[in-house]
C-alpha cells in the first residue's frame, strides 16, 4: 500500500461515484467525479466503465444493489444494472459466505423489495415476483421490518436450506424466519391460540407478514392486532400427575390424552377449566 496526495486517480479506484467525495481538515468538499449530483439524485452510478469496474472484482455486483437499496431509492442505473445482468452467470464461483455477508446487510435496509426485484430481472437472484409484491406490503405495514420477516416471505414454500447454502446464513436467522413462516401461515388459518400458545411474542414479528401475505384490509389487520393485544396466555393447568391420580397408567396413553386435553384446551382460547379438563379426562378412562 502506498500513500499518496492524487485524489482524483484514488477516486478512479473506486467502485461508485458515491463513495468518491472527500473533505479535508478544513471542511472543504472534493469532488473530482461528479458525485455529488449523483448523490442528491439518489444515483448509484459505477465509476467508469461498469464492466472493467465488475471485472476487477465480481462481487461489487452485490454491492452495486446494496448502494442501490441504501442511496438509490426504486430506480436503479440503468447502466449499472444492464452490466450487472451481463456478469450474473460469472457469480458462481463467489464464496458464499461474502455473498452471505452482503445479503445480510441489504437485509438489514429499511426498504428492499424493489432492489430484489432488480436483482431477479437482472438474473442475480432467483425470486418469485409475487413474493416480492408481498415483501413491499410488509415493508409498508410494518415501521421495524426484521430479517427473519422478510426470509419468511420470499421463502414461500420453498426449504430453508436452499437460501442457508446459498447464503451462508445463520441458523439463527434461518430457524426465526421457519418459525415466523408457521406462526403466520397459523394466523392466516385463524389459529391465533396455537400460534400464541406455541410461540408467544414471536407472533408479533409474524403479524405484518401473514397480512402481507394474504393481503389483509387495514381493518383487518387492526382487528388481529387488537386480538393479540388483549390474549393472555395462561400456563396449562393440566400435568401428567393429574390423569395419574386420575387412574392412567404410565405409558403412551397417558401421553396421548395429555396432548389432546392440551389441544381442546388451546382450542378454546384457553377458556376450559381445570375442572372441565379433568373430567374430560374420565372419557378418556372410559
Amino acid at each position: 500500500m502506498e500513500f499518496g496526495t492524487d485524489w482524483g486517480l484514488d477516486a478512479r479506484r473506486r467502485d461508485f461515484t458515491i463513495n468518491a467525495l472527500y473533505c479535508d481538515m478544513k471542511g472543504s468538499l472534493f469532488d473530482p467525479l461528479a458525485a455529488f449530483e449523483d448523490l442528491k439524485e439518489r444515483r448509484v452510478r459505477f465509476i467508469g466503465d461498469p464492466d472493467q469496474r465488475l471485472a476487477e472484482d465480481r462481487l461489487r455486483v452485490y454491492r452495486f444493489f446494496r448502494f442501490t437499496a441504501s442511496h438509490g431509492g426504486e430506480i436503479g442505473d440503468e447502466e449499472g444494472l444492464a452490466a450487472c445482468k451481463r456478469f450474473s452467470g460469472d457469480l458462481g464461483n463467489l464464496p458464499a459466505e461474502r455473498i452471505g455477508a452482503e445479503m445480510e446487510k441489504i437485509f438489514a435496509l429499511p426498504k428492499i423489495a424493489a432492489t430484489l426485484a432488480m436483482m431477479t430481472r437482472a438474473n442475480v437472484l432467483d425470486l418469485d415476483i409475487g413474493l416480492l409484491s408481498a415483501l413491499a406490503s410488509y415493508e409498508d405495514i410494518t415501521g421495524v421490518p426484521t430479517i427473519s420477516a422478510r426470509l419468511a416471505i420470499l421463502l414461500g414454500q420453498m426449504e430453508i436450506d436452499f437460501l442457508r447454502k446459498s447464503w451462508r446464513l445463520s441458523n439463527s436467522i434461518c430457524a426465526e424466519a421457519v418459525s415466523v413462516r408457521e406462526v403466520a401461515q397459523m394466523m392466516i388459518a385463524g389459529d391465533h391460540f396455537q400460534a400464541a400458545y406455541k410461540y408467544g411474542r414471536l407472533a408479533y414479528v409474524a403479524l405484518p407478514v401473514a397480512a402481507a401475505i394474504s393481503n389483509w384490509s387495514n381493518d383487518e389487520y387492526e382487528n388481529t392486532r387488537g386480538l393479540w393485544d388483549s390474549m393472555d396466555v395462561p400456563s396449562f393447568p393440566i400435568s401428567g400427575n393429574d390423569l395419574l391420580r386420575s387412574g392412567f397408567a404410565q405409558g403412551e396413553k397417558l401421553g396421548q390424552a395429555l396432548r389432546q386435553i392440551e389441544a381442546e384446551w388451546v382450542k378454546s382460547g384457553f377458556k376450559l377449566s381445570r375442572e372441565q379438563m379433568l373430567e374430560k379426562i374420565k372419557v378418556f378412562l372410559g
